[in-house]
């Protein structure tokens, strides 16, 4: 039973609570049908599939969405679910589709996939997004050598449309290269117009085979890399909140003095909501014992000799921040929801997964705190 799976009620009253991942699919193979020749005939598709898909979805869990198509030489309905560039999501979709049952007429996908760059394009805010009018080129980073840093270059940019043409490219690249590659491989990415300051640009439909070079030198250079976190120095500091709050943090000063932090590139972020005392923000006793429960809890499962290192916490003004240098992203996203749901009679608990190989977000712990 996939850790994802969640209570919720169906929007038709004839048919039974839903209450894993394995309901949501027998109540989807129930208005399979009815779903299919909605699509098919394009009549009244809002209410008759988007509407009530995307009502379950959201119950199930929170920005989900879907796209939907029909191959007209299979008949074939292909329904992709995509976590909209929202890393900590990507291992639910996949969990989701995996889950999915064999339905006729029916395909589901876990993630938009790449298509055929020739030929391929999109079309949005007025403008058009293809191979012939996008080429990009890297931007080295001597200080952080690792990083995969992309300036893509748009033969129509306007400055004054920057946020549509970001967009737009983004969009294109999530379908170029997969949405996978996409949001996973590349760890910053710009967009801008030509310019003689260019010594040289390759074709957007190189940048997957870029991508998979930089990656496997990635992997090579670091798949062995592993740390123990025994012997591992920390401190403790006390600090004020622009409040005047009081705020306690825990930094493990031998791990962000590594060498190897792009081995350990995904920083999972957990914030802990409790109850707060009015003068000092900090939990009482009871609240205190069951954040540490949690975090004794969080280091049992993400274990470091497995690649999940635990970094650094702090805890102040109703908040505990708790951040893990992680080597992938699914294990702690499946995780944490599981934990959320555990501990929510207690306390609220919200989490993030970002990547950053060089843990530049913690550089203010390098300094006096």
């Amino acid at each position: 039973m996939s850790v994802f799976e969640k209570l919720f009620e169906s929007n038709y009253s004839d048919d039974s609570p839903i209450a894993t991942i394995a309901d949501f699919w027998k109540w989807f193979e129930r208005h399979a049908d009815l779903f299919y020749r909605a699509i098919d005939e394009g009549t009244d598709i809002e209410n008759k599939f988007f509407s009530p898909l995307a009502d379950q979805l959201y119950k199930l869990h929170e920005r989900i969405f879907f796209l939907v198509g029909i191959n007209k030489e299979s008949n074939i309905a292909e329904l992709t679910f995509t976590p909209d560039a929202i890393i900590r999501n990507i291992a639910f979709v996949e969990d989701l589709v995996k889950e999915a049952p064999q339905v006729e007429k029916w395909q589901f996908v876990a993630l938009k996939q790449a298509s055929d760059v020739e030929g391929f394009g999109v079309k949005m805010f007025g403008r058009d997004f293809s191979n012939k009018n996008i080429q990009f080129y890297p931007v080295e980073h001597p200080e952080f050598p690792d990083e995969i840093d992309i300036m893509a270059v748009y033969d129509d940019y306007d400055e004054k449309d920057h946020d549509d043409i970001f967009n737009g490219v983004c969009i294109y690249l999530d379908n170029a290269l997969g949405e996978l590659k996409s949001i996973t491989m590349i760890d910053n990415m710009r967009v801008r117009g030509p310019g003689d300051d260019i010594t040289e640009l390759i074709p957007i439909e190189k940048l997957d085979a870029y991508l998979l070079w930089r990656e496997k030198e990635f992997v090579e250079r670091y798949t062995d890399i592993t740390h123990y976190s025994k012997d591992d120095h920390y401190g403790s500091y006390e600090g004020e909140l622009e409040n005047g709050m009081p705020i306690f943090a825990i930094v493990n000063h031998t791990l962000l003095n590594w060498d190897h932090k792009a081995s350990h590139p995904w920083i999972l972020v957990i914030m802990v909501h409790y109850d707060a005392d009015p003068e000092t923000g900090l939990p009482n006793d009871k609240i205190y014992k069951l954040m540490e429960d949690l975090e004794v809890e969080l280091m049992d499962r993400l274990k470091d000799v497995d690649g999940y290192i635990n970094l650094i916490r702090e805890t102040g003004n109703g908040l505990r921040e708790i951040n893990f240098a992680c080597r992938e992203f699914r294990k702690p996203s499946r995780v944490m929801e599981e934990m959320t749901i555990k501990y929510a009679e207690h306390f609220r608990i919200e989490f993030d997964i970002y990547k950053d190989k060089y843990w530049r977000s913690f550089d203010k712990f390098n300094g006096e705190i």
